[in-house]
């Protein structure tokens, strides 16, 4: 903004506070103008970013809930696996015939990938701020909640590593390894146990993002348009 002095001289206090009023009329016109420019590029930003989470939002739904068969079967037949064990315990003990062997087919399971990027990239250009507050934390809670599942993942990898190490037999092996293996598909069945119900709480935020106003009535753009919109008022 560049401010000029008169055009001619000065030759009167009048001409002064008349040529003052003109640059503080010009100044204040200026800033106004600035200042709704900078509100525009801040809604636009906000828009943006929520729509990139709610595309987000809607894959990571899908994710979880094509993967979710698989690993309720994993689960059921870790529960087998583990009904199976004691028995094969109790054979032992009782110098009974073992139980057939139930093995568990690792093929039906596949963790669903959850991504965050729309969300860090609303952190990182500060987009965050200028969502709507009750949106903004029903957002925040959804990306949080997705971060301890994913901690989740982390740890039933880590205790499916451990569980390995019993792979085997159920029965024709030593007490204490025995009871050891049974130790071992108890972690590994609970920690699956807290990963699904980490998934199932997660859909139900993402049906509180639905209800919130937070996801499109339906897949098309105008309503992804006018609910960006809405959160960034």
């Amino acid at each position: 903004m560049d401010i000029h002095p008169p055009a001619g001289a000065v030759h009167s206090l009048r001409d002064y506070f008349v040529h003052l009023s003109m640059v503080v009329v010009g100044i204040l016109i200026a800033l106004s103008l600035e200042g709704a420019l900078e509100k525009h590029h801040a809604h636009q930003l906000a828009a943006r970013a929520v729509g990139d989470m709610l595309g987000e939002i809607r894959a990571n739904r899908v994710e979880i809930e094509q993967s979710l068969p698989g690993l309720e079967r994993v689960q059921a037949q870790l529960r087998l696996l583990l009904d199976a064990q004691k028995k094969a315990i109790d054979a032992q003990r009782h110098h009974e015939p073992p139980p057939p062997e139930m093995p568990i087919k690792s093929n039906a399971m596949a963790f669903p990938l959850l991504s965050s990027a729309a969300w860090d990239s609303a952190l990182a250009m500060q987009a965050i701020g200028r969502i709507n507050v009750d949106a903004a934390e029903v957002l925040a809670r959804i990306y949080s909640n997705q971060l301890e599942v994913k901690e989740l993942q982390k740890t039933f990898l880590t205790v499916a590593l451990h569980f390995e190490t019993y792979a085997g037999r159920l029965a024709n092996d030593t007490a204490e390894r025995m009871v050891d293996r049974l130790g071992a598909i108890q972690q590994l069945s609970a920690t699956l146990e807290n990963l699904l119900l980490g998934y199932r709480e997660l859909l139900q935020l993402y049906t509180t993002a639905n209800r919130a106003g937070l996801e499109e009535q339906d897949a098309g753009a105008p309503a992804a348009s006018q609910g960006a919109r809405s959160l960034s008022e």
